[in-house]
């Protein structure tokens, strides 16, 4: 009985071991969707700066910000792996190159660092959630075996030494299944990540512009599209429209029709879902009006945990088209169809 005491001891151990590794994978996951969604929101950023008609002569503040935040990210990454210093400092010469001379060269070369980088993470993390799910079902294995020993030894133990043995194999199985508690609560967590970047255009603002109503507040509205437009003139200045509007006469939402103004305007949508932050840009595609859309980023949403949003160029061709269906797929599932009007 003593061997068996010291075997389900050490197997306890174990198990503890293997908590302690799914702790640190959920803390490395935590740290790693805060570093993606910054890269991203940054990639986005400085994408539209690059490719607007006049390069700006300093560097914008979210931007800014967005290398603030970077910076702290990478930072809390150093524990897990040597290679997100590598990351960072990639990324630093090319904003140091931006900040000595910010010409269009430079901006396109941060542009192109921030996407290796955003591409970078996105296979990280998807090893990493590989990983975790391996350690879980050993984890689950290894539990189911051991609750079977002792639970084994609890009956020896009231056959052979009465209730005080079977009392300490049935607290050893009751630890065992705490630990299992532990282990399911980190597989349950909640990966999704804040961004903390303070910015004039955030969704309270946005949500104010297509809807008065709603005081800065976020308000759930059925029946309407989950997306705005934003417009980036020549000079880099971004202006945020609603594209739909409650009428209450129909007592439904009607389209309102997107200008995509002069050649030298921007137009891009942003949809907002669950469900595709996992694909990534490089997994996912859209069509408007059956013309093929390009997807600049899709992923988390900066700033609200559990969003997802994607960003989608309109295609000049679409002007005056009228009403048009927009379809979104990621990883090879569609999304629901939904209809914008452009004027």
């Amino acid at each position: 009985v003593l061997g068996s005491v010291a075997y389900v001891s050490l197997e306890r151990a174990g198990l503890d071991d293997s908590v302690r590794t799914l702790q640190r994978l959920s803390r490395h996951e935590k740290a790693l969707a805060l570093a993606e969604a910054t890269v991203n929101g940054a990639v986005l950023d400085v994408s539209l700066v690059s490719n607007a008609a006049t390069i700006e002569a300093s560097m914008p503040t979210e931007i800014a910000q967005y290398m603030q935040v970077c910076s702290k990210a990478f930072a809390a990454l150093d524990e897990f792996d040597a290679g997100y210093a590598t990351l960072w400092r990639a990324i630093a010469h090319s904003h140091v190159g931006v900040q000595a001379a910010p010409l269009r060269a430079a901006w396109l070369e941060l542009s192109q660092t921030l996407s290796g980088a955003a591409q970078d993470l996105e296979a990280r993390r998807g090893r990493l959630s590989e990983r975790r799910d391996e350690l879980t079902q050993d984890y689950q294995r290894h539990y189911g075996a051991i609750t079977k020993k002792s639970l084994f030894l609890s009956l020896a133990g009231i056959a052979g030494f009465g209730a005080l043995a079977a009392w300490f194999f049935a607290r050893l199985t009751r630890d065992i299944g705490n630990l299992e508690g532990h282990a399911r609560s980190i597989v349950r967590g909640q990966r999704g990540t804040q961004l903390p970047v303070a910015r004039s255009d955030e969704l309270g603002h946005l949500m104010h512009a297509a809807s008065p109503d709603a005081g800065g507040h976020l308000v759930l509205l059925r029946g309407g599209s989950a997306a705005v437009a934003l417009r980036v003139k020549a000079n880099g200045d971004r202006v945020y429209e609603a594209i739909s509007t409650f009428d209450a006469a129909q007592q439904r939402f009607v389209a309102i029709p997107i200008d995509l103004g002069p050649a030298t305007d921007q137009v891009f949508l942003i949809l907002f879902g669950t469900g595709f932050r996992a694909a990534g840009a490089m997994n996912a595609s859209a069509t408007i009006g059956e013309e093929e859309a390009e997807v600049l980023y899709a992923g988390l949403a900066p700033g609200f945990a559990g969003l997802d949003q994607a960003n989608v160029r309109i295609p000049r061709s679409l002007l005056g088209k009228g009403d048009v269906s927009i379809a979104f797929t990621a990883d090879n599932r569609s999304a629901n169809a939904v209809t914008i009007n452009i004027r």
